[in-house]
């Protein structure tokens, strides 16, 4: 079976139809006064119901405050309506800014060449599984939610309670639409944050096409363009991050509120809430990072032999290029990177399931070590090679460093080791079968299973 290709026009289409059913993406310059009103109706209906639905599940929460389960449950369903609705004003206040940066996006798209086609193509085969998986999977977490009653004895989906009796008929059918159209939007507050994305995949991509033009300029008319692009591409993206910095503050306090709620048997949301976070750190750790090679790319251009006149606005660019676009708010946020989701989402997500073995660091690692093995793979190779052809005081130095750090490095490995070795032979000299108290659906008794159940905590404690 063949399978599509994701053009950067068809990546658009997809973002732009996932946000559709509460009308995130702006409409067009030249729209109609009519097309305008309709949106605003739709836009203040969508607000009052999902405001609604929120006192509603407060009411469930204090009337069945004595089942932990229902509580945990409804806590989960009022942050996650919460979240929608906030966005919703975000979007309502930065409605001019989206418009702006989001159309200048399309236009763009639209109108590129073959150069900028095979940047933008290379971003979208590097993203586009990803979003597509977290909008299929939140929109089928949707679908399950709205037909729970089907199979679960309960009347609606949620525990939201109402002061007026619901079993009448049309009572019933209008609370059972409110709840459901609540989940299609719980569902697009995720997909939201995939149009986020996308528009920080673009900015970076941008100004990657930037640093690209740069390294092949020859002349001062070109790096004239380059300097006025990337005059325009600075102001471009100060746009997208006053745009989109509030919409991610929103999804990281939703997401730690959820960590703090959440119990084991919620893991999934736990998990859906980490991607959530991961959709717009990765873009724009990919942003500060592009931002940044500008100057760079500048530095290593062509201009040693040239003109006073272009060293000098060569010295304006590297200088402008110190510091990168980034996403943050002061005293609240930092500049959101892929090192501040590892070192806060997922290292939070571990600590809330409370898993006494060590297997979760070690997937997180993986996960990261999987995510960059590219980059941490040319900066091992790299290393080695300069090693190998290090000069007298080079080696020097290095060898200053060495003699600092050899004995607690060689220290902290044996004693991991040790540990590990003592863990894994524990049941030869204690009274269990296996090295730690783990539970497991068939009975670990038996052979080959207890071989395995033993080989796999032989391989956590590696």
């Amino acid at each position: 079976m063949l399978v599509p290709k994701f053009t950067p026009e068809r990546a658009l289409k997809f973002t732009k139809l996932s946000v559709s059913p509460l009308g995130f993406w702006p409409v067009s310059f030249n729209a109609t006064k009519s097309e305008l009103i309709f949106r605003e109706i739709r836009w203040w209906i969508s607000f009052l119901i999902i405001l609604s639905f929120i006192f509603a599940e407060i009411c469930g929460i204090r009337k069945h405050r004595q089942d932990s389960v229902i509580v945990t449950q409804s806590i989960c369903f009022c942050m996650g309506s919460s979240q929608i609705w906030i966005k919703m004003i975000i979007f309502k206040i930065q409605s001019t800014r989206f418009k702006i940066v989001t159309l200048e996006m399309e236009d763009f798209i639209k109108k590129m060449n073959t150069f900028e086609r095979t940047i933008l193509q290379r971003y979208v085969d590097k993203c586009a599984m990803f979003h597509l998986a977290m909008t299929f999977s939140y929109y089928t977490i949707c679908v399950a939610f709205i037909l729970g009653p089907t199979i679960l004895p309960r009347p609606f989906p949620t525990f939201a309670e109402y002061p007026f009796k619901v079993e009448s008929h049309p009572i019933h059918e209008i609370i059972y639409f409110q709840q459901a159209f609540v989940g299609i939007q719980a569902a697009v507050g995720v997909t939201i944050d995939c149009q986020v994305a996308f528009l920080l995949w673009y900015t970076g991509a941008r100004f990657e096409m930037l640093t690209i033009k740069l390294t092949n300029m020859v002349n001062e008319d070109e790096l004239k363009t380059c300097i006025k692009l990337h005059h325009h591409l600075l102001r471009y993206g100060k746009n997208v991050v006053e745009a989109v910095r509030f919409i991610i503050l929103t999804s990281i306090v939703i997401s730690s509120a959820d960590s703090i709620t959440l119990k084991l048997q919620f893991v999934s949301l736990m998990t859906g809430s980490i991607f959530e976070l991961f959709l717009c750190c990765r873009p724009a750790d990919n942003l500060m990072e592009m931002s940044s090679a500008v100057g760079s790319a500048a530095y290593w251009s062509n201009w040693i032999d040239k003109s006073k006149k272009m060293k000098s606005s060569i010295y304006y660019l590297i200088q402008r290029s110190q510091k990168p676009v980034s996403i943050s708010i002061d005293g609240i946020l930092p500049p959101l990177s892929l090192q501040y989701y590892l070192s806060n989402a997922t290292f939070e997500f571990a600590d809330v399931i409370k898993l006494e073995i060590k297997s979760s660091p070690i997937i997180f690692k993986s996960t990261s070590i999987k995510l960059f093995r590219s980059k941490l793979q040319s900066i091992a190779t790299e290393m080695e090679t300069i090693i190998k052809r290090t000069a007298s005081y080079e080696r020097a130095i290095l060898k200053k460093y060495v003699n600092e750090s050899a004995m607690l490095r060689i220290s902290l490995t044996f004693g991991f080791y040790l540990t590990g070795m003592n863990i894994v032979l524990g049941p030869i000299f204690l009274a269990r079968s296996l090295p730690v108290y783990t539970v497991y659906p068939s009975n670990a008794e038996l052979h080959p299973m207890y071989e395995i159940a033993y080989l796999t905590h032989y391989r956590c404690n590696d």
